[in-house]
């Protein structure tokens, strides 16, 4: 009878097996039909990590644990420390408001959420601890590598971190720079002595006088035409230039400038608005060629003209209205 009974149980269903259960009358088996944390009760539920703004419930229909979402609205926290009244909507948590300023000594920045603690004033910056701090002294007194002018003739410009400054008229005379006037002498130099008249720059944020100068009542005194101290003293009618004193005269030179050209063997240029000749028959060797180191055209050059085309070789490609015949 023993292996009768013992038969019989293996022959039941597997259902069968599910619905006697333990003692307490509870499932002993997962019904894999419905996935899912079995319960009972709400307590059951306990296990189950939830989401700011998520609910669990126990489903008594299926015996199931169900995270549902909080009503909107309902206040909730993310834990962000820089956000506060959080709330819920479509079950999720947020929005909320910034938390107020939390700068503690700080001058200047901004503190953990990104508010603003402040700004420091002229003639001081906000360093690495959020603490306004006096700016170092400028050893250029704001003067960059461009450079400016005085009202004396001098030129003055930063480099290195280091003031330069150079007294154009003294420096002309003493044959050191080109010229004794301060004019703007393009994008690479900045301001510098020339030969010419006193030009600015185009650019506003490159004045002309450097910083503290000034140009004294009537820079201009007699002059009819050109720059002086920056300010523009008049121009020329019916063709004439302006000579470096300031007065309008014939223009004796045309195209040709201190780059020159090369009339067969002779070097031309001019100078001054006056056109300046030079045999190279006696140099070695003896021709008028390019000068790539001076970038003009001179005696004792090999024969040819400007690589960059920019210059032409033969003065007959010039108007020269004071070239001698």
């Amino acid at each position: 009878m023993r292996h009768a009974v013992t038969l019989a149980l293996l022959l039941l269903p597997i259902g069968a097996l599910a619905a006697c259960g333990g003692d307490d009358g509870k499932p002993t088996t997962t019904d894999t039909a419905r996935p899912g944390v079995v319960c009972e009760e709400a307590a059951d539920c306990g296990g189950i990590r939830l989401l700011p703004c998520q609910t669990v419930t126990c489903d008594q229909a299926v015996k199931r644990c169900v995270v549902g979402a909080e009503p909107d609205g309902a206040a909730c926290a993310t834990g962000n420390a820089c956000r506060s009244a959080e709330t819920c909507h479509a079950g999720t948590c947020g929005g909320g408001t910034i938390a107020p300023a939390d700068c503690g000594a700080h001058d200047c920045g901004v503190d953990r959420c990104g508010n603003t603690c402040g700004t420091c004033g002229a003639g001081f910056f906000c360093n690495d601890a959020s603490l306004c701090e006096a700016e170092p002294p400028d050893p250029c007194e704001g003067i960059t590598f461009d450079g400016c002018c005085t009202g004396n003739g001098s030129a003055r410009w930063c480099q290195d971190g280091v003031l330069q400054e150079v007294n154009c008229p003294e420096a002309a005379a003493a044959d050191q720079v080109d010229g004794p006037n301060c004019a703007y002498t393009g994008a690479d130099t900045g301001y510098y002595c020339v030969s010419g008249p006193e030009v600015a720059a185009t650019d506003p944020f490159l004045p002309y006088l450097c910083p503290g100068a000034s140009c004294g009542p009537d820079p201009c005194g007699d002059r009819e035409c050109g720059v002086k101290c920056g300010v523009v003293c008049g121009t020329c009618a019916g063709g004439a230039i302006c000579n470096a004193d300031g007065q309008c005269e014939t223009d004796n030179c045309g195209d040709l400038t201190f780059v020159g050209c090369c009339d067969g063997d002779v070097s031309v240029w001019c100078e001054d608005n006056v056109v300046k000749r030079q045999s190279c028959a006696s140099g070695t060797p003896g021709t008028c060629g390019w000068n790539g180191a001076e970038s003009y055209y001179d005696c004792a050059q090999p024969a040819g003209g400007d690589p960059s085309g920019a210059h032409p070789l033969a003065c007959d490609d010039l108007t020269i209205p004071g070239a001698a015949p």
